[in-house]
């Protein structure tokens, strides 16, 4: 697989990654957004599509630290873009034939779940990607890149509602097919700068890993905590939109908010981790997360979830952003992708588990049980993530950009 490697000018390197994040989180939006749906079409029961969600969630997490730790072994300075490249490019093929082919049920399931879970997979290559730029120091803001993609998001979530409404499912395939090949050609065409601390390899991974992070890997518990209640009304907000008298444009509306709420913040990263520091906004993001989750227990009316999304704001953005500083800069350089891979990993097995957790805890107590069960474990992880924070040392050059 050709890839290139060498330096772009800063401005055109941040359009261009810009780009990348915006065709990932549009692809990402037909499955976070409406695979529930996609899944309750084909036949499947609540516990069912749980069930689908935690294979999906749990197969993305053991393959997410093993690209990792085979990218910080090479320590060549474009592995992690082959990688990123081989996993889009498997997931093309995979719609494709999705798309085409007449498959069996289980074959279909089967094939469609392994599409989201190269895509989930993707998350931490392209942070990785993100961080080698300000790491080699040439200035690429990471927060206005997420927040075009949490922009194409949104706006991809509400025009898949309007399709699923009008037309069949079979529409979702389309258009992520040619997503996916979009965003194959848009990183077969970024550069790449070498890596750094190549030096450092054999000397640092004689003590361990979770030896020398341990704070961290608590911190790694309490945020799959926090998270696994928000998966839970990610995966099932279909039935929540459902709960309070909605439909599949409620749906939309929904989540198109939820992602428009995440753009100031994304905007602002820097200058927020500038103002506060990251250990502060890290605290942040846990409290909001579990106030967020109490707005949802409280929501009765589609108005009222629409309410309850605005408290994106400061809770899952903010953290996303965040988190990629603060592995950024708690990590020696031959580390870090383990480091984002390991955050991804939070989300892919919270993923999993909300998704399992969920499905059985609406079959048996319903959307109003399932909300508050969520909020008393959105507390306790929370309640962790404020313990394990730990400062980390940071500063801002003139640039605006963070040199971590």
């Amino acid at each position: 697989m050709n890839v290139h490697s060498g330096f772009m000018r800063p401005r055109l390197a941040g359009v261009h990654y810009s780009l990348i994040q915006a065709l990932h989180w549009a692809l990402l939006a037909a499955y976070f957004s409406f695979g529930g749906t996609y899944l309750y079409n084909l036949g499947f029961h609540s516990n069912q599509v749980g069930l689908v969600f935690a294979v999906i969630g749990l197969v993305s997490a053991v393959i997410q630290p093993l690209i990792a730790v085979h990218a910080d072994r090479s320590m060549k300075s474009a592995m992690v873009l082959r990688w990123s490249c081989a996993l889009v490019a498997m997931a093309f093929g995979l719609l494709v034939t999705l798309w085409i082919l007449p498959l069996s049920l289980w074959l279909h399931t089967g094939l469609y779940s392994l599409v989201w879970v190269l895509i989930m997979a993707l998350i931490f290559l392209l942070n990785s990607l993100a961080m080698e730029y300000p790491n080699a120091g040439v200035p690429l803001n990471f927060g206005i890149s997420r927040a075009v993609g949490s922009l194409a998001f949104a706006v991809s979530s509400y025009l898949y509602g309007i399709c699923v409404a009008h037309y069949s499912m079979v529409v979702l395939l389309q258009i992520s097919s040619f997503l996916a090949l979009a965003l194959l050609v848009a990183l077969l065409l970024w550069r790449t700068p070498p890596r750094q601390g190549a030096d450092a390899v054999l000397k640092t991974r004689k003590t361990g890993f979770v030896r020398r992070y341990p704070r961290f890997m608590g911190l790694v518990i309490g945020t799959t905590l926090s998270l696994t209640p928000y998966s839970m009304v990610c995966n099932f907000l279909v039935r929540i939109i459902e709960f309070t008298g909605g439909g599949s444009i409620e749906l939309g509306t929904a989540v198109m908010i939820t992602a428009l709420c995440e753009i100031p913040v994304m905007l602002m990263s820097w200058w927020l981790n500038r103002k506060f520091g990251t250990y502060v906004l890290m605290l942040v993001a846990a409290i909001m997360l579990s106030a967020k989750m109490l707005m949802f227990s409280l929501a009765r009316t589609v108005i009222a979830v629409y309410l309850a999304e605005t408290f994106q704001l400061l809770s899952y953005p903010l953290l996303l952003c965040i988190s990629v500083y603060y592995v950024n800069a708690l990590m020696a350089p031959q580390e870090r992708v383990r480091g984002q891979a390991l955050m991804a990993l939070v989300q892919a097995v919270s993923s999993a588990t909300g998704a399992l957790l969920g499905g059985f805890l609406l079959d048996d107590f319903g959307v109003n049980g399932l909300l508050w069960i969520s909020l008393i474990i959105s507390v306790i992880g929370s309640a962790t993530m404020l313990s394990f924070t730990q400062k980390v040392h940071q500063t801002v050059p003139a640039g605006g950009q963070l040199d971590l």
